[in-house]
This record gives C-alpha cells, structure tokens and sequence, in this order.
C-alpha cells in the first residue's frame, strides 16, 4: 500500500509539473500530414531540436492536432514556425490535370524528359505526364504557368495530312515553298509518295494548308 501510495503520489506530481509547462495546441488540415511531418519525422525533430520542445503530432480524419510543450519563448517560436510551413504548404498545393491524347505522349516528355523538365525549371511546378494527363502540382501561379505552357504545346501537335501528285513537290522544295518552310509555329514536312504533313496550331495549319493548295492550282493551271 505504501508503494502504491508513493506511485500515486509521484504521478500526482509529475502531473501537477505538466501542468505547468507551457503548451500550445492547433489544428491542421491532414492533407498536409506529410508536409508537417516531413520525410521520416525529420521537420519535426528538427523544430524540436531548434526551439528545444516536444512536439506531439495527432492525425485525424480531417483535422490533426498539434501539441508544442516547452519554455513559453521556445512554444511560441515554434507556433509561429508551424504556421509558417502550413501556410507554405497549402499555397504550394494547388493542382491541376491537362488531359491529352496519348499519341502526343512522347511529344510533351521530349527527348530524354527534356521537355517537361524545361516545364519545371521555367514555372518551378511539379509536372508529372502520365499516358493521358498532365497533373500539374504547386502555388497558384507556378501550376497557372506551367497548364499554359503544356496546352500550347498541345496545341502545337495538331497535324494535317494531304496527298499531291510527287511531281509537285519540287514546288515545296524550291524557291516557292520558302516562306512555307519558314513559317514559325507549323512544321512542314513532305514524303517521297507526295504525303504532305502539317505539325502547328490549328489555325496555321489551316492557312498553311489552304495557301499550298492554291499554290498547287496554280501550277497545275499553268500560272507557272
């Protein structure tokens, strides 16, 4: 019984010490568990380390509680730091998916990923291409930045495909069909059999199509 009596009356006081110690306590969206918490524990070790408290992290279906015991300078500084990293956090969350047909697959990875790495270096978001879609991930104007850059090169792959007598294709690779080669957003190309194809933005690939149909004309017509 004296034993007994001692424990209670230990944990009595270590409770009573508790109570004394400052703490801080805060919600957090559990979406962002991971970004809390880091790889491992590691952002919360280190906080620990760095504002030399004891950090409880609970998660729950929606909301976590956070719970910061220490010295009343070291439990605010890390409130203070916790609040920071969430805010950082739920700015750099925003997502986004551009779907596309898959035909275009390799066209937006480019050679080697080289493609979509340029897409994450020009608007630091995180661009992921999987057979259909683009998920686009980060703040608001990096994932705004890189959905307009991954639809223009979208646009870009619009194709059109038209068949010539091979006879005239001398037209295309002569003199005549300079400034249809020198166009910037469409990619002409012409086969052996007299396949011509058009690689741009809809609209070009329109005029283009339509200019080099006229120019055929003409030529058969005997206007040259």
């Amino acid at each position: 019984q004296n034993e007994s009596r001692q424990r209670n009356e230990q944990q009595a006081r270590l409770n009573e010490i508790r109570q004394q110690i400052p703490e801080h306590r805060m919600t957090y969206d559990v979406t962002l568990h991971v970004d809390l918490i880091g790889p491992q524990g590691k952002t919360i070790q280190c906080m620990q380390e760095e504002f030399g408290v004891i950090i409880n992290v609970r998660p729950g279906a929606e909301q976590g509680t956070i719970s910061i015991r220490g010295a009343a300078e070291g439990v605010e500084g890390c409130a203070d730091a916790i609040s920071q990293l969430l805010k950082a956090a739920k700015e750099n969350s925003i997502t986004a998916s551009v779907p596309f047909d898959p035909q275009y697959f390799r066209a937006l990875v480019g050679p080697g990923g080289r493609t979509v790495e340029q897409v994450r270096r020009k608007t630091s978001a995180r661009v992921t291409v999987t057979e259909k879609a683009v998920r686009i991930s980060g703040s608001q104007e990096a994932v705004d930045n890189a959905k307009q850059i991954i639809e223009e090169l979208l646009e870009m792959q619009h194709r059109l495909e038209f068949t010539v007598d091979p006879a005239l294709l001398v037209l295309l690779r002569g003199p005549l069909g300079q400034p249809f080669r020198d166009q910037k957003d469409v990619l002409l190309r012409s086969t052996p059999e007299g396949k011509v194809i058009i690689t741009g933005r809809p609209a070009s690939c329109d005029a283009v199509k339509m200019d080099l149909e006229a120019l055929m004309a003409e030529h058969l017509a005997g206007s040259f």
